[in-house]
């Protein structure tokens, strides 16, 4: 069974808590209310303590059975609308949608509910109801007296009928009609709360007696409305020839109607047989953006159903007005507005049929739902779209476990990814070019990828894409497709970051008990077998990389390393080192500055003494060098101590961590008299070089404070013997 997955919690809470339909969460196995928003509390009654201590069955006026029965309706999806009664704090009953879906929440499975008070609609709903089947038998009773009937009976009979199928409690209601010394009785209750009573002038005696229960405090059960429409009923039988008064009854009745469905918010609208507007009120004029007047006599098909939604639409048209049913219920469709703008529309359509049973229009009424679609459709992008890369996520293939792993898709293609970098990538330049990264990948692995394949962001730097109906030479060809187009990118996501690229594995699902788990387990060890056998390859192109970059911004950052690396290496040889300390102290010259491709150009290039933020953010690449070394390499990693503490002095006023005297790495002690006699004897952008004896003399001064005495009095020694 499909569920939606939240995983963030506090995420969710702070979504439904703004939104301003009401939400609740509830556990599917003990009707727990788990979660609820601002707009749940205002609509119940109850603080939100009270409230999440309370279960569905406290609120709901269905048993308790009813209930679990619903709510296993809506895990199974076999259905997720529904219609409710729901008591609140005040003890009143109030009628809501219910829109339900199952999802995961806190580890358990529960039901998402969005919640819509629809009381008012459902009192105008049924005095539409009532309004309608009392507008039949106004329409019935019309084409009665529109000829000349001499059988008087006859016509009495039919009006007998036609009043009966008006009246909402049939079964207590008492119709005389009679004519002379007719006398017919349809029903045989005793009552006397309501008699209406007219007589034909000039034509023996015809009267027409209704006789309405009364209530237990006197009062009568039926409504006005009905007590109307039987005098009505009588009068029209009395004064058939004055259709002018039937005229303006089904005026009357027909903007109290409107009046009705204005309230309600409804799209009201008639169409005949040709599918063109008889009838449209306000409301549904203004959802479509046309005036009122301009749509009356137009074809509702042409103006608005978009082209997209005709067949179906028609079809339900063709299956009203053919009589294939008398009403379609809770349709869903798009019209299309003025300007071309989508709408979604649910209807309730209906027939409407004269007194010989002919369907002469279609009645349809709506209500703009748009804002709810819309609603759902971002729920489900939260649920099943990474937000990073727009990719599906892993809840996604839960979504289509059941419906993408079947036998007409086999065999199934898939491919396994792992980005290159990512880590190097935040630490050298943040994590904003690490999720520029992501990006850039998924799309390229998304654009080599078909239109029916599914590419998702499994998690981290993972990546995964599934190809139906792909068996393993196609699968292969993709695969060197995959690897051409990311050994090809040339392009960095800005000046300073690395181009992507994708480590993948495959394999292929060639029957339904192999399993997606065990083939993805055979994709996913195959990439770490690539990985593992390129690394050092894949290590030594990103070091080479990053000196591009640092090459690309400043030749003289270029020629500074070269010059800082032979002097290490003199140096060396003059302290006696091992050929392992000479390696890690050329390394470290190296890449002692590494951490610079994290500074910006400008502060780098800057002609002039730097300001104190601009100084901060150069302090910072020794941390950032340190990182690049701990995740490129265990080679690397053996110098990412000395990287960090290059800028370090002897006196302990450096940084970044203040270490003083031999608490500082033996090779960044060296390394800082080296890289800071270079940069005195050479031009830099915020100074000039200086003459060589006024180099030994700066290093002399700094001896004891910024550098190690010994070190200082040795490389004195093998300057002045090189000098």
């Amino acid at each position: 069974m499909n569920q939606f997955l939240f995983d963030d919690e506090e995420t969710l809470a702070v979504f439904i808590d703004k939104f301003p339909s009401i939400i609740i969460i509830l556990d599917s196995d003990t009707g727990t209310i788990l979660a609820c928003n601002r707009a749940a509390t205002s609509f119940y009654g109850y603080p939100r303590e009270k409230l999440l201590s309370m279960s569905i069955f406290d609120i709901n006026c269905l048993s308790r059975e009813e209930v679990e029965g619903e709510i296993r309706i809506a895990r199974e999806r076999a259905q997720n609308f529904f219609r409710f009664r729901h008591r609140i704090s005040s003890g009143d009953v109030r009628d809501v949608e219910v829109y339900s879906i199952p999802i995961t929440f806190r580890g358990r499975s529960c039901m998402f509910s969005m919640i819509r008070d629809v009381s008012e609609t459902v009192v105008v709903a049924r005095q539409l109801e009532d309004r309608t089947r009392q507008l039949n038998c106004l329409h019935r009773l019309f084409h009665l007296f529109e000829g000349v009937c001499d059988d008087v009976e006859l016509l009495c009979r039919q009006v007998e009928l036609t009043v009966k199928e008006a009246m909402p409690f049939k079964d207590r209601c008492q119709v005389v009609a009679q004519v002379g010394a007719v006398d017919r009785r349809l029903f045989d209750h005793d009552s006397d709360s309501f008699i209406g009573y007219y007589s034909i002038p000039g034509r023996p005696s015809v009267s027409v007696e209704v006789s309405l229960p009364g209530s237990a405090d006197g009062g009568s059960v039926f409504r006005d409305q009905e007590r109307k429409l039987v005098s009505m009923a009588a009068e029209w039988l009395a004064r058939y020839l004055e259709r002018v008064t039937v005229v303006n009854e089904l005026k009357l009745s027909k903007e109290k109607t409107e009046k009705y469905l204005s309230m309600a918010g409804a799209f009201f609208l008639v169409l005949d047989m040709n599918g063109k507007i008889i009838e449209i009120n306000e409301k549904g004029s203004s959802i479509l953006g046309y005036p009122r007047n301009s749509l009356l006599g137009r074809c509702w098909f042409d103006i608005a159903v978009p082209s997209e939604e005709k067949e179906v639409v028609r079809g339900y048209f063709e299956s009203l007005s053919r009589g294939f049913s008398d009403f379609e219920e809770n349709v869903e469709s798009l019209i299309r507005v003025f300007g071309g703008d989508r709408r979604t529309i649910k209807w309730n359509n209906s027939a409407i049929r004269d007194h010989t049973g002919e369907i002469q229009e279609i009645l349809s009424i709506g209500m703009d739902i748009t804002d709810q679609v819309s609603a759902v459709k971002k729920i489900e992008k939260l649920t099943f779209n990474d937000p990073l890369t727009g990719l599906f996520n892993r809840n996604y293939m839960e979504k289509i476990r059941d419906i993408f792993f079947v036998q007409e898709n086999l065999p199934i293609g898939i491919v396994m990814g792992d980005v290159n970098g990512l880590k190097l990538t935040n630490d050298a330049f943040g994590h904003s070019a690490g999720d520029a990264l992501l990006r850039e990948t998924g799309a390229m692995l998304k654009g080599s990828c078909r239109e029916k394949d599914v590419v998702i962001r499994w998690g981290g730097d993972e990546f995964i894409a599934l190809f139906p109906r792909t068996d393993r030479a196609v699968l292969a060809k993709i695969s060197k497709r995959i690897d051409r187009r990311f050994s090809c990118s040339e392009e960095k996501l800005d000046q300073r970051a690395l181009a992507p690229s994708l480590t993948i594995g495959t394999a292929v699902m060639e029957d339904l008990e192999d399993g997606f788990e065990g083939a993805l387990k055979r994709a996913e060890d195959m990439m770490y077998q690539r990985k593992i056998l390129a690394g050092a390859s894949w290590r030594s192109s990103i070091l080479d990389s990053l000196e591009s970059i640092l090459r690309e911004r400043t030749s003289e950052t270029a020629d500074h390393i070269v010059r800082v690396t032979e002097l290490a290496r003199s140096f060396a040889y003059a302290l006696d080192m091992s050929d392992d300390e000479v390696g890690r102290l050329e390394l470290l010259a190296r890449l002692h500055d590494v951490g610079l491709i994290a500074v910006p150009s400008e502060i780098l290039m800057k002609e002039g003494t730097l300001d104190h933020s601009e100084w901060a953010v150069i302090k910072k690449h020794p941390e950032v060098g340190y990182r690049i070394a701990r995740g490129t390499s265990s080679e690397t990693s053996s110098v990412a101590d000395e990287i960090l503490a290059h800028h370090e002095r002897w006196d302990g006023t450096g940084y970044p961590n203040g270490l003083e005297g031999e608490g500082i790495p033996l090779l960044a002690r060296i390394l800082a008299i080296v890289d800071s006699f270079d940069v005195i004897t050479h031009d830099r952008p915020y100074q000039k070089a200086r003459p060589l004896p006024e180099a030994m003399e700066e290093i002399e001064r700094c001896s004891g404070s910024q550098f190690d005495p010994y070190l200082v009095a040795v490389f004195l020694s093998i300057t002045k013997l090189g000098g």
